[in-house]
């Protein structure tokens, strides 16, 4: 992996870099083929990083290759495959169905560690008539503890696509959500951690904008 040194004065590259060190280890840690994954990402250093010869050819290969491996360690889900589910998705069904009591129709889900840490949050977006409304549907941000899960948040009224953002608040990531319906502006709301967590309504919010396709941006794999 690139050391950061390599990009002197430059603190988007070396971002990207640290970013891309961090995911790849997470997956690597998870990964049921480290042999493949390991081979993969020596192809990609030798056949794509290394053979840019600009600051716009290294950002989007970064980019790219972040995505790919968040897309490798995020995950979706519907209530309704449980037989298909590893054993974490089995804990996080199980645990769905206690918090919901029962009223639980479907839900995706995309894991993403937001402060920097080796283990994943999980954002979990329910959807079905009990969690949707005019003004969107209700999203939780979960942590694993031990063989349950605690909740950070609960999110109301929010609308697809979310995002994860490369700029931070008391050292966790912040969140775009998209907002509108039932009265609400509709736009971006950018949530930030406030040391406990982040703003449950976003539609309280002022609506912003955002570029999605900023370096370091990540679009979460959700779905309705």
């Amino acid at each position: 992996m690139v050391c950061p040194l390599l990009f002197p004065g430059n603190a988007k590259l070396s971002q990207l870099d640290s970013n891309l060190a961090l995911t790849y280890h997470q997956v690597l840690g998870r990964s049921h083929d480290k042999r493949k994954l390991i081979q993969e990402q020596r192809d990609w250093l030798k056949e794509v990083r290394d053979v840019c010869n600009g600051t716009s050819c290294l950002t989007q290969a970064y980019v790219t290759r972040i995505h790919a491996l968040m897309a490798m360690r995020a995950s979706s889900t519907t209530a309704s495959t449980t037989a298909s589910l590893t054993q974490e998705h089995v804990r996080l069904d199980k645990f769905l169905k206690k918090y919901t009591e029962g009223d639980l129709e479907r839900y995706s889900t995309a894991s993403i560690s937001l402060n920097g840490g080796a283990t994943p949050q999980v954002f979990v977006y329910l959807t079905g008539n009990l969690w949707c409304g005019s003004g969107g549907c209700s999203m939780l941000l979960l942590k694993p503890s031990g063989d349950t899960f605690k909740v950070i948040n609960r999110f109301t009224v929010t609308h697809l696509p979310v995002y994860v953002l490369p700029s931070k608040s008391h050292g966790w990531s912040d969140i775009a959500v998209t907002v509108g319906g039932g009265g609400a502006t509709a736009g971006t709301a950018v949530l930030k951690f406030n040391g406990r967590k982040y703003p449950s309504n976003p539609t309280m919010v002022p609506v912003s904008s955002i570029n999605p396709n900023q370096p370091g941006v990540v679009k979460l794999p959700l779905h309705y």
